[in-house]
């Protein structure tokens, strides 16, 4: 009878585990699929790209300087202005400078009146000094003749020695003339030099970037005025690491972004230069870096002008028809790499190869095929075999 018991207990036991095991099991298979974010594998362009600050620089620029010493007169160019060569963009007061030119160039025609009067004088001189000498000629005759006295021969002689230094005399006084008048006239010449040096002009067509001085402000030769430079030689240079630049070449693409309020302006560039040789720079955290220059002309109207501050993103390395999967959906497995796949309806690991890694994808070399439904946000307690439904995501 006991024994009788035990086998009922039994029996209703494992009838009661039996029918928990089959609860459990519809339970399960009455459980919805778990709904899961899909990307959808299609082969597309893939890119590595990478950002730097980059400043806008002028390879043609110039800082015009002041010329002469003075007081800057009114007109000066405005900041940003266009201007052409040979237009003034500054100009020093010349009052000053022209007063001495008018009391040199009088100085200087003094000298001249001076010279022709001397002319005269000279003629007149040589006219004496022929006449004294044909006097003493005749006196040498007379005197040998015995028909004029010895006293009359040294006077003869006297009068002949008078003229010759009065025509040396007059010569000399020419000879002066001329010099002072020479450099009078160079004076002159000097001076309007300065005149002209008065107005500071633009040795090319270009922008005015900075004016330096302001109206009525004094100064001296060699003293900065305005600078401006060439926008047509305007490029962004930025400074990148060595193992990026490396993959980089003349030629290259890039996008210069420009900040703005609203949103930022993209304007596509072409690198120029990538300089051979490293400098050191300091980050941004202040550390020490060995970079490489990269200089990148904006490809049409960009807007840009010397000094402004820009972000440059570089392409360094780019594959074609790969198929990509976002960072958030790859993880360590088994000595390598998996995704989770949806098959059939379930959710499968599979294992993959990694290729090119960007900012946010990593192309996927082996194990997946185009169509398959990669899962991008699985959760910790997803099973293979459990039941989902993808919802693809852009």
């Amino acid at each position: 009878m006991v024994i009788s018991m035990k086998k009922k207990l039994k029996f209703v036991i494992g009838g009661l585990v039996a029918l928990g095991v089959m609860v459990a099991v519809v339970i399960i298979l009455s459980k919805p699929p778990l709904e899961v974010a899909v990307q959808i594998m299609t082969p597309e362009d893939v890119a590595y790209t990478f950002k730097e600050e980059g400043i806008a620089t002028a390879n043609v620029g110039v800082t015009l300087a002041s010329a002469v010493n003075g007081s800057v007169l009114d007109g000066l160019v405005k900041e940003g202005q266009w201007v052409k060569k040979g237009d003034v963009v500054a100009e020093v007061d010349s009052s000053m400078l022209l007063l001495q030119t008018k009391e040199a160039s009088a100085m200087a025609e003094g000298y001249q009146k001076q010279v022709a009067i001397q002319d005269t004088a000279i003629q007149e001189a040589e006219d004496q000094r022929n006449l004294a000498a044909k006097m003493l000629e005749q006196q040498k005759e007379l005197f040998q003749a015995g028909a004029v006295s010895q006293a009359g021969m040294d006077e003869a002689e006297r009068n002949f020695r008078s003229a010759e230094a009065a025509l040396a005399s007059a010569r000399d006084n020419k000879a002066y003339q001329q010099s002072m008048a020479q450099s009078a006239s160079a004076r002159v010449e000097q001076l309007q030099l300065e005149v002209s040096r008065c107005k500071i002009v633009a040795p090319f067509d270009g922008i005015v970037e900075e004016v330096l001085v302001r109206a009525g402000d004094m100064v001296v030769q060699q003293s900065p005025m305005v600078r401006m430079y060439n926008p047509d030689s305007l490029v962004i240079q930025s400074y990148v690491r060595i193992e990026d630049g490396a993959k980089l070449a003349v030629g290259d693409q890039a996008t210069v972004i420009i900040p703005g309020n609203a949103q930022d302006t993209r304007v596509i560039g072409t690198i120029v230069t990538v300089s051979p040789y490293a400098v050191e720079r300091i980050s941004t955290l202040g550390v020490s870096e060995r970079r490489l220059k990269i200089e990148v002309k904006a490809d049409g109207e960009s807007g840009l002008g010397s000094g402004f501050r820009v972000d440059v993103e570089y392409v360094a390395d780019r594959e074609a028809g790969c198929l990509a999967v976002p960072k958030k959906a790859i993880f360590p497995y088994d000595s390598g790499y998996a995704v989770w796949v949806i098959k059939e309806g379930t959710a499968r690991i599979v294992p993959v190869k990694q290729g090119l890694k960007t900012n946010t994808a990593i192309v996927v070399t082996d194990g997946l095929q185009t169509g398959d439904a990669v899962i991008l946000n699985a959760p910790g307690t997803l099973r293979e075999g459990n039941k989902v439904r993808g919802k693809a995501v852009n």
